[in-house]
């Protein structure tokens, strides 16, 4: 006869009702309650060998080489073989490493795969909005924007605002508010927009400031069904803040990447 020997790039074990119906040693069975981290002990008739080197598929079977998908991923910490009565059997242990409760393909053979997970980018029509006094912030962020993919904009309306101190911004805020209709002006370029990112910086000791025009531009995205993103938490300004938290902004704490 000579020796009869398995290698077996797998373990596979019993439904747990086998032996609830008192069919099977427990060893022979996948525990209920199998948690990763947890070392088990398994038993198996026949004189098996089993890698050592890495982590190996946890299968349930039916006998006659019906097998289940993978129900975990192990490593064999012990395996021994012993006589009981002229039959060879072969007991150990094992721990879980991972538990698989999807579908997914998890092993090929004995080789575990690797799970890759691909970010789909999402292009995004951006409004860059917040107080002019941050005009030359927002351009770089609108620069920032367009550099990762987006197509990012600001009002058309700030090329005089451009490299200038607090005293001329102010002035050139009035001007442009009682010469032309800004805000009406931004509603319209919104018009397809995507999202808007308000640029939230301090201003008047006010931590993240969002002022009145600010505010309507959020509203006016929020009508419009745009996602709006806060580069910096919500200011505490207690005449509108619950009114900004009510749109359910995404505060992304400067992050760029976020956005998407």
């Amino acid at each position: 006869m000579g020796i009869q020997v398995e290698f077996n790039p797998d373990l596979a074990l019993r439904h747990i009702s086998e032996f609830e119906a008192g069919r099977r040693e427990r060893a022979e069975c996948i525990p209920a309650d199998l948690k990763a981290g947890v070392v088990y002990d398994f038993l198996k008739e026949g004189q098996r060998n089993y890698w050592f080197g890495g982590e190996l598929p946890l299968l349930e079977t039916k006998g006659n080489a019906e097998l289940s998908s993978p129900k975990a991923s192990i490593i064999m910490l012990e395996a021994t073989h012993f006589n009981k009565e002229g039959c060879i059997y072969t007991r150990g242990k094992y721990q879980v490493i991972e538990v698989f409760t999807d579908d997914q393909v998890h092993f090929n053979s004995y080789a575990k795969v690797t799970t890759v997970t691909t970010t789909i980018f999402n292009k995004l029509r951006i409004g860059v909005i917040g107080s002019m006094q941050f005009t030359d912030k927002m351009l770089a962020l609108r620069d920032e924007l367009n550099q990762l993919g987006h197509d990012a904009f600001v009002t058309d309306l700030h090329t005089p605002f451009i490299g200038q101190n607090e005293t001329v911004i102010e002035r050139l805020k009035i001007d442009q508010k009682m010469s032309q209709d800004v805000i009406k002006d931004f509603w319209e370029a919104m018009q397809g927009a995507d999202a808007v990112l308000v640029a939230n910086f301090d201003k008047n000791g006010i931590s993240n400031y969002i002022g009145g025009n600010t505010l309507l531009e959020i509203g006016f995205a929020h009508v419009l069904n745009q996602k709006i993103f806060l580069l910096n938490t919500i200011p505490d300004i207690h005449y509108y803040k619950s009114e900004i938290e009510a749109m359910r902004p995404v505060i992304i704490n400067g992050d760029l990447s976020k956005i998407g």
